[in-house]
């Protein structure tokens, strides 16, 4: 017993050495940027607007229906706009959004309604694109604008779904099995899907989902593309 109580004791003063060796390698030092990782964007609290926020206007406005392009179109009381680069916003955006970076806001000011609240997002905390496409939009007159700083990693964390365009599904579908880990995945009845389909597609009709959808990827990090017959 007595050299088990030795033992222990050895190991521990050489647990104590290390971590005293690795504070004092470590004191002093000040960690860079890269170690620290990306900082947050200053956020102005009379232009945040909140993900429950974002949410409950969503609600109030589309009461749980489909977003299809008609009825996000209709929306006459706010805008989403997206100001990530065009590539960022092909792969996914919030439905109804429209894609402006601030390289683009002057020279696309009339595009902007004055009658809504345009509300201005990009990739989340750390993204500045947001803030500086809102600013050159006041710095043109518009005045009843917000900036969604959690942007769409908050959106989806809330259990939403993103919209992509035609041009990102293409890549995905053509690229190689590598670097493509996702699944495409069509609602449409089973003798539609027969017809015809986008190639690699899964089909998973809509009224036959509690029987089929044991046939989605167990990888939950697989990004899942939902496809029917178009914007109707």
């Amino acid at each position: 017993m007595q050299r088990l109580r030795n033992q222990v004791a050895q190991l521990g003063v050489l647990l104590l050495a290390a971590f005293l060796l690795t504070a004092c390698g470590t004191a002093g030092k000040t960690a860079t940027p890269e170690a620290a990782g990306p900082q947050h964007v200053a956020q102005d609290p009379q232009l945040r607007i909140t993900t429950a926020e974002v949410m409950a206007l969503f609600d109030e406005v589309f009461d749980g229906q489909p977003l299809i392009k008609a009825r996000t179109d209709a929306n006459n009381r706010f805008l989403m706009v997206d100001a990530r680069p065009l590539g960022r916003y092909q792969e996914g955006h919030i439905p109804g959004a429209i894609h402006m970076p601030p390289g683009e806001v002057a020279a696309n000011i009339d595009k902007l309604p004055r009658d809504r609240k345009i509300i201005f997002y990009c990739g989340g905390l750390h993204c500045p694109l947001s803030t500086q496409a809102a600013r050159i939009a006041m710095e043109h007159g518009l005045t009843n604008v917000k900036v969604y700083y959690e942007g769409d990693p908050a959106w989806l964390a809330a259990g939403n779904y993103l919209i992509s365009k035609t041009p990102y599904v293409y890549h995905m579908v053509t690229a190689k099995a590598d670097e493509a880990n996702f699944t495409l995945i069509d609602t449409r009845p089973t003798d539609v899907h027969r017809k015809s389909f986008i190639p690699g597609s899964l089909s998973i009709p809509i009224n036959q989902w509690d029987l089929k959808q044991s046939l989605l990827p167990r990888d939950l990090e697989t990004r899942l593309i939902f496809y029917c017959g178009g914007y109707g």
